[in-house]
């Protein structure tokens, strides 16, 4: 079948009702053949012939327009119901590429006995009835997805958003807060050489498309953006990946912007508590004036006990989003990081090009950010991304959003739109959420079982495919059995700057000093060399010693990776940070320093029964 088949004959213009209309008239003796005809706006001879295959069996008479060569494959109905099927999969996170759909749309036209021109070898729907499929339904196109893990999937539902905006809507309504007292802010790295990069022109055909980087890798810095629903902009600060600040750092920045320095050009507690106190000066909150921050839960946002108590004292409230739903809650990450990357990677471009034989290094990035982040900020207005992510009626489960559907596998429901000036009239009753309306799994990482999870979701009854339709050939995947969740403590959506949280917060890193405590004052127990006489017929196992490797620090608030290091039985210390010889117990296979465990260095037939296998 051709894309752009035009027709050469003008034959069947007349539309069926007309025929119909003028058959009934000529049937019953009102009019006659050509009069009716000409009153229709149909072709005489093709009434005629109706008009007689009508007076020969009136019973099984209808009007087929369905002549010539070109036949669609599937009706009508079973079209819509395709598309249907297609946006339900999407909306569950499994949407078909288009060999998928070609091979399901093969496998119906088969089962269901469709008189189709398809390829049999490749079991495949052409790409003419593709594109032809795609012309006949404009509200399908062809998709690049975003990557959404399994836990945001999962954490993004209809009680932990419901949570969160019956807190936010009370906030509001509590202390009347307008558009320019509501805040966002958030953090994005910048590197000198940007992932993503935009299609360039060149030669058809050929194998490989190069284009000029700086580096590798290359180094990162992180900058913390804020701004408030009313578009009011705070300046970015700037964290660099060093030990004490440069003057260099300061050159070409955005006006009022700060510069900070951490080991690993990230952000840590101390740095985002300093942050927060140029804040509470840009927005002159004071506790007759309070203002609202919303944040993710990163731990330099909900673990750090002086943040808070500086929030509390300048009229502050912080608003933590659930976990894994800033993707979607979030203005910043909605509708503002994505072209302040995307400018960027032009900026490092135009750079490149304008520089040859020059790199980028962290010292432009501060050159390179004004252009972005002065364009994101008037392609995107504060006040358009704050209010696109407002929440629907509080009391109304019909205006759950439709991102709610991977995990609701049954539901399918689009939102209507409300403004942030329509916030208090959505908070006149409380927010009631039902035991039948929490999910499950509930906000969080999610431990999937097995790879058979998901099942069929039923045959549809409704179907317009007589013998197999699409939710049976390609089923709607669906939950069945229950998810174990793993048994720890987990983020959850909350007013940070609120009593019960503060004490929560606060006993907590108390009972963490109590812990830390016990283990320092376990004292360091010497094996006698009374305990070398137990083991002399045992062979020795010995670590040599090695060079001791610098490492780099990390911060606190920074993921590292020391649990999988081996440390010492007795002092704790690491392996990687140690320069001592070490020696093996051959009971457990535990590691200790030569110097804890009591053994001489230079004993090589010593074995090692540590105290814990002695008992």
């Amino acid at each position: 079948m051709v894309r752009n088949y035009v027709r050469k004959t003008k034959r069947q213009e007349w539309c069926t009702e007309s025929m119909n209309a003028a058959v009934d008239v000529v049937v019953s003796g009102q009019m006659g053949y050509r009069r009716a005809a000409e009153q229709h706006g149909v072709p005489q001879t093709t009434l005629e012939r109706y008009v007689a295959k009508k007076r020969k069996d009136q019973q099984n008479f209808v009007v087929d327009k369905s002549v010539g060569k070109f036949r669609s494959v599937f009706s009508q109905e079973q079209e819509i119901e395709l598309v249907d099927y297609l946006k339900s999969m999407e909306s569950r996170l499994f949407g078909l590429t288009m060999m998928d759909f070609r091979r399901l749309a093969f496998q119906l036209a088969i089962r269901n006995q469709c008189q189709h021109k398809f390829n049999a070898a490749s079991e495949m729907a052409g790409k003419d009835w593709m594109q032809c499929f795609l012309k006949r339904h404009p509200t399908l196109t062809l998709r690049k997805p975003e990557s959404t893990s399994g836990a945001r999937a999962m954490g993004f539902n209809k009680v932990a958003v419901a949570q969160f905006f019956h807190l936010l809507l009370e906030t509001v309504d509590k202390y009347k807060l307008a558009g320019e007292r509501i805040y966002n802010c958030d953090e994005t790295g910048l590197t000198v050489n940007p992932k993503g990069h935009t299609k360039i022109l060149a030669l058809k055909g050929k194998r490989q498309v190069g284009t000029l980087t700086s580096a590798e890798r290359g180094e990162t810095i992180t900058a913390e953006i804020c701004f408030s629903a009313a578009g009011a902009y705070m300046p970015p600060m700037l964290i660099f990946p060093r030990k004490r600040k440069q003057q260099s750092f300061e050159l070409g920045l955005p006006p009022g912007s700060v510069v900070e320095v951490s080991d690993s050009g990230w952000i840590t507690s101390e740095l985002f508590l300093n942050w927060f106190k140029l804040f509470v000066t840009f927005s002159k909150a004071t506790k007759e004036n309070p203002v609202l921050l919303l944040l993710d839960g990163h731990a330099t946002h909900t673990k750090n006990i002086d943040l808070i108590l500086h929030a509390r004292e300048n009229g502050v409230i912080l608003l933590c989003f659930p976990p894994h739903t800033s993707h979607r809650l979030q203005p910043l990450d909605v509708s503002f990081m994505k072209p302040l990357s995307t400018f960027y990677e032009h900026e490092t471009r135009t750079w490149l090009r304008c520089n040859p034989g020059k790199v980028i290094t962290i010292l432009q990035i501060s050159t390179l950010l004004v252009v972005p982040f002065k364009r994101s900020h008037h392609e995107n207005a504060a006040t358009t991304d704050i209010t696109n992510n407002t929440p629907p009626s509080a009391n109304d489960p019909s205006t759950a959003p439709r991102a709610h559907t991977p995990t609701e596998p049954s539901i399918s429901i689009t939102p209507p739109a409300t403004k942030i000036s329509n916030l208090r009239k959505s908070t006149k009753s409380p927010l009631t959420v039902s035991a039948s309306d929490i999910l499950n799994p509930l906000p969080g990482c999610s431990l999937w079982k097995a790879p058979n999870e998901f099942a069929a979701s039923g045959v549809n009854k409704k179907s317009s495919f007589p013998c197999l339709s699409p939710e049976v050939a390609l089923p709607i995947p669906k939950i069945q059995q229950t998810v174990k969740r793993a048994n720890r403590k987990r983020g959850k959506t909350a007013i940070l700057t609120s009593t019960p949280y503060k004490e929560e917060l606060e006993a907590a890193a108390a009972a963490k000093k109590v812990s830390q405590k016990m283990k320092e004052g376990v004292k360091r127990k010497i094996i006698g060399k009374e305990n070398k006489s137990k083991a002399s017929n045992i062979k020795k196992v010995k670590r040599n010693p090695s060079k001791k490797v610098s490492i780099k620090k990390v911060d606190s608030d920074s993921s590292s990776d020391e649990t999988s290091d081996v440390e010492c039985l007795y002092c704790c210390e690491y392996w990687s940070k140690s320069v001592e010889g070490w020696i093996a117990c051959s009971a457990c296979h535990k590691w200790a320093h030569n110097a804890c465990a009591g053994v001489d260095s230079e004993d090589d037939e010593f074995v090692l029964v540590c105290e814990q296998c002695q008992s």
